[in-house]
């Protein structure tokens, strides 16, 4: 009897705890979300396409950060890793983060030209906010891993509501692009005191977070080479969610590039409504207590749906978040099922991390981003690079499937291998 009592108690806690992260994740997104519609109604189509593209490349070359944070849930939550296998993760991401913010400070000028920017020095801004993300995403990696999902959903609703405060403070002073990407800084700074006043495992460390790569983590490395596989397989998969805008801006004009950054805004809703709970089931994948089909079921109907929602409201939507005087729902139909296709797709890979299949998903986030990038950069219009792009990441997510049950992958990787060779 008393053992009943405990299963149902502790059910009882899991299901509250998942649906208050859940709650505090979505109303996170939420804000993050009224980010963009807030800035486009401050800015000039072209300064928040240069927004956008500033975002997307946080988020771009930040495909480590959220890579680095979905490792460090998985450290701090598999009881097999290491103590100190985090700390090794953290000196050498830290130390790639310093190369590629000098590298983009010093290339700044001719990048700005190459991706069309109308002022340089938001280069130098990007270069400053990366690293400063870098133990923001650590930490709140380490803090779910944990299992304080509580602590960590606050952290995203105060940065975010932060981030949307800031920003706007800014811009109305006059900073323009500059100020939304200060505010964007000061959100993402916020997170570093608080995730280390609410981390009550202690496993938060400032000395061991800021330092350097060492030859004792070179050997790490070498040892646990399974670690570095998710680690370059998350950094893929999370480029792949930001190819689109990265293209628009190189390929169309600053005005195109800007109507077609608030479309693909637009249609990253279902990813925003996903992502809190797949980070979840992440967690319950690790610690073996969830079913992976009903969960992925289950997941896939919840992001559908949301994206249903967004194509019938898609009008509405593009009129009042972002002024549209004609609606765009041709091109954004492609786009929402694009980021439905995605939503599900990170859950995939995540299953494949849970039942160790990180020779799997090194060789799918391989493939995917080969399939996703190749025809949208032989785009020449908007249409052109949203519909390539959703061919893509839907190509991507039935490779998910197959890899997932099936051997198919030493296919692949045999093939992958003649290819190099030849």
């Amino acid at each position: 009897m008393f053992l009943a009592y405990s299963i149902y108690e502790m059910s009882v806690k899991l299901l509250k705890t998942s649906f208050y992260f859940t709650a505090l994740s979505t109303l996170a997104s939420a804000v993050n979300f009224a980010f963009y519609p807030v800035v486009s109604h401050l800015l000039s189509v072209g300064n928040f396409g240069d927004v956008q593209l500033g975002v997307s490349f946080i988020m771009l070359a930040a495909s480590l950060l959220t890579s680095l944070s979905t490792l460090a849930l998985f450290t701090t939550a598999n009881k097999k890793t290491e103590e100190k296998s985090l700390n090794s993760i953290e000196r050498l991401v830290i130390s790639l983060s310093i190369i590629i913010a000098l590298l983009t400070a010093i290339f700044a000028v001719p990048l700005a030209g190459i991706l069309q920017l109308q002022d340089a020095t938001l280069l130098y801004i990007l270069a400053f906010i990366f690293i400063l993300n870098i133990p923001a995403s650590t930490w709140m990696g380490s803090l779910q891993g944990g299992g304080q999902f509580l602590a960590s959903g606050w952290i995203s609703v105060i940065s975010a509501l932060t981030k949307l405060i800031a920003s706007f403070i800014f811009i109305i002073m006059g900073f323009g692009a500059h100020g939304a990407l200060f505010g964007i800084a000061l959100g993402s700074f916020i997170m570093l005191p608080l995730a280390k006043i609410l981390d009550r495992s202690n496993s938060i460390q400032y000395k061991e977070t800021f330092g350097l790569f060492r030859k004792s983590d070179a050997s790490f490395f070498i040892k646990r080479l399974d670690l570095l596989g998710i680690l370059l397989s998350l950094m893929f998969v999370a480029f792949i969610a930001n190819i689109d805008i990265v293209a628009a801006k190189i390929l169309l004009s600053p005005a195109e590039a800007g109507t077609y950054a608030q479309l693909s805004t637009v249609a990253k809703i279902p990813y925003f409504a996903g992502i809190s709970v797949a980070l979840v089931l992440f967690e319950r994948y690790i610690r073996k207590n969830i079913s992976y089909g009903l969960s992925l079921v289950v997941y896939a109907c919840l992001v559908a749906t949301v994206g249903s929602g967004v194509i019938i409201f898609s009008d509405l939507l593009l009129r009042v978040l972002f002024n549209f005087q004609e609606a765009s729902t041709s091109l954004l139909i492609p786009l929402v099922i694009a980021f439905t296709g995605y939503s599900i797709f990170m859950l995939y890979a995540y299953q494949l991390i849970a039942k160790n299949g990180v020779k799997r998903l090194l060789i799918l986030a391989i493939s995917s981003i080969c399939i996703t990038i190749l025809p949208v950069t032989g785009s020449h219009t908007a249409t052109d690079i949203a519909y390539s792009y959703m061919y893509g990441v839907l190509m991507a997510l039935f490779l998910s499937a197959v890899f997932s049950y099936t051997n198919s992958h030493e296919y692949i990787a045999y093939f992958i291998c003649h290819l190099s060779r030849s």
